[in-house]
């Protein structure tokens, strides 16, 4: 099979497409981490409503929150459904996507 020699396509690979790669592989592994917490709290610990998580983003009781948009439990159960999807996807068909990533992955790519 011939080698692919072209400079663009050699700039391309190396300065976008394996960064991506690696932001990609990043994701997957902290969707992992966030569903393996997520479900390791008792159910409930995070209810699925509208009310606002104090987590210091919300202004209440005279105090000011710090500047960072408020989160309610909907918002946090809906993000931990999209890390779920995100990770199913990467996995169907035998891990199709997880491999291709990691088949461009460089231990050196930050």
């Amino acid at each position: 099979m011939p080698a692919i020699d072209n400079p663009l396509a050699i700039k391309f690979v190396n300065e976008t497409a394996r960064r991506a790669a690696w932001k990609m592989l990043r994701m997957y592994r902290d969707s992992q981490a966030v569903i393996t917490e997520y479900w390791a709290r008792p159910t409930g610990t995070i209810p699925d409503t509208d009310d606002v998580i104090e987590d210091g983003a919300h202004s209440t009781g005279g105090h000011i929150g710090d500047g960072r948009p408020e989160a309610t439990g909907a918002q946090v159960v809906t993000f931990v459904g999209f890390a779920e999807e995100y990770v199913a996807w990467m996995e169907a068909n035998d891990n199709a996507r997880l491999n291709t990533v990691l088949t461009l992955v460089s231990d050196t790519v930050s």
